[in-house]
């Protein structure tokens, strides 16, 4: 993943997927969840259905309530993110979220038809992923994904794993975002977990 805009190598914000598993995938009534580095998960924005082959990345895009005019375009998304649902009272905002460029929290939930699950931490109830970068206060393992700036992207290290430890996953590269159609053999990797978040990106 990594956050977009301002003096970001892209557009706007991205989250990518991608199934690390050796067979297809589906995953139905999920959201995906942003916070800061020491705040909570208040709000979701709920994916459509999202079926990946072995390899297969899907490309999630945030798209800011005021267009940001500076950065490359991203590949064509898989989805975009244009509004988000805060959960205390179902209030919606307009636009994607907008992640931080250094630090930050994201979270893959799991929920069920027509109610979203709230991440409160990397063990919580329903979430399939979770990524704590730089200075962010929860992370799955012993550490948080290295910080990340302008030009950087927090990328699973490969090859491609999910050992459920921030630090020892993930590492901080040039963004390089694929998406449904770009289909890495290599990456095909028998895990326990098949699909998760390969890279972010924020202003």
């Amino acid at each position: 993943f990594r956050s977009g805009g301002g003096t970001a190598v892209y557009i706007n914000d991205y989250v990518e997927l991608v199934n690390i598993g050796s067979t297809t995938q589906t995953l139905n009534n999920a959201s995906i969840q942003y916070a800061s580095a020491s705040g909570t998960f208040n709000s979701y924005n709920v994916l459509p259905s999202i079926t990946l082959s072995p390899g297969q990345k899907y490309l999630i895009e945030m798209v800011p309530s005021t267009a940001n005019t500076t950065g490359a375009a991203l590949p064509t998304a898989d989805y975009q993110v244009v509004n988000n649902t805060r959960f205390s009272d179902g209030q919606v905002f307009a636009g994607g979220y907008n992640m931080s460029a250094s630090n930050g929290k994201v979270a893959l939930v799991q929920g069920t038809s027509g109610a979203a699950v709230q991440a409160t931490g990397p063990a919580s109830s329903g979430v399939l992923d979770y990524v704590g970068y730089g200075t962010a206060t929860t992370y799955e393992g012993t550490g948080a994904a290295p910080a990340l700036d302008a030009t950087k992207s927090a990328q699973r290290k490969l090859p491609l794993a999910d050992t459920n430890n921030n630090a020892n996953d993930f590492e901080a590269k040039a963004p390089t975002p694929e998406n449904k159609a770009s289909l890495a053999v290599g990456d095909v990797n028998k895990s326990k977990i098949n699909l998760v978040k390969n890279t972010i990106v924020k202003d």
